[in-house]
């Protein structure tokens, strides 16, 4: 390579970037989760939490 790699070393930093960026998507939360919906409702104070909404 051009910057003194070898094409097996440009090819597992490669790889690495890769898993990387895929781990990161697979972090951002669902917006439609129940869980995630179960929470906006209590920082916008919505009704408290009972046993049926839990």
């Amino acid at each position: 390579m051009g910057d003194g790699r070898s094409f097996g070393q440009a090819v597992r930093a490669l790889d690495k970037f890769i898993a990387e960026q895929n781990r990161r998507q697979t972090q951002v939360p669902d917006p439609d989760s129940p869980v995630r919906r179960a929470y906006e409702r209590i920082i916008a104070g919505g009704a408290r939490p009972t046993l049926a909404t839990i």
